[in-house]
């Protein structure tokens, strides 16, 4: 398996000049050629959706969706063109294992429910008065359906 050192750039990275059949044969110089280009594209879409709540497994995704890119790539059965075709597939590898992360580990930081700070009291019991008038009224309906 390749591994390559994990150093993102902030700024845009140009795409390089990279033979895609290498790629998709698992060339080493190949994919340390295009691995700047590839992570740079795959931290701004990881970063936009998990900044909020969880940054941390920022670059554990992004590296684990360039893996799953190395793998499927060998797997496409129609010709891939360019680099940046390879980068629309990494985008929604990547898209998918965020959200994925998302729905499984992260999360949401919401506001509390304004409710979870007062103490609810429990319901009053209900008046012996208005239970022995109730009682009444349902004998009285009772024997007013008899007569």
């Amino acid at each position: 398996m390749l591994k390559v050192p994990c150093s993102v750039s902030m700024g845009p990275v140009d795409p390089p000049e990279v033979d895609i059949q290498q790629l998709i044969e698992g060339d080493s110089a190949a994919w340390a050629k295009a691995h700047p280009y590839l992570q740079s594209a795959a931290f701004h879409i990881a970063r936009k959706l998990l900044n909020h709540c969880c940054p941390q497994f920022v670059e554990d995704i992004v590296q684990g969706a360039i893996v799953q890119l190395s793998w499927r790539l060998p797997l496409i059965d129609r010709p891939i063109g360019n680099i940046h075709n390879v980068k629309a597939l990494l985008a929604r590898i990547t898209d998918n294992r965020t959200v994925d992360h998302y729905r499984k580990v992260c999360v949401r930081e919401t506001d509390p429910d304004p409710r979870e700070g007062e103490r609810v009291e429990p319901p009053e019991p209900p008046d012996k008065r208005d239970l022995e008038k109730l009682i009444q009224n349902w004998g009285d309906a009772k024997l007013i359906c008899e007569i």
